[in-house]
């Protein structure tokens, strides 16, 4: 199933709530390893040593996924 827009705004909204890759997957309804995989695409680190992103850096991936025809 190929990932949209919707689906990176949704992983990214997840990722700011502290959710796990796990819980992820399964809210999202995908395999934990195309969460991290698209995680490490959007530049969203999950886990208890994850960088939380500014607004305005999750607005540039974002961005920067639509662009890249995310």
């Amino acid at each position: 199933m190929a990932w949209s827009y919707k689906d990176d705004r949704r992983l990214l909204e997840l990722a700011a709530q502290s959710r796990s890759y796990e819980v992820i997957a399964n809210l999202m309804d995908r395999s934990p390893k195309a969460i991290r995989k698209v995680a490490i695409r959007l530049g969203v680190s999950l886990g208890k040593n994850r960088r939380r992103f500014t607004p305005t850096e999750r607005l540039k991936a974002l961005r920067s996924s639509a662009s890249a025809g995310g």
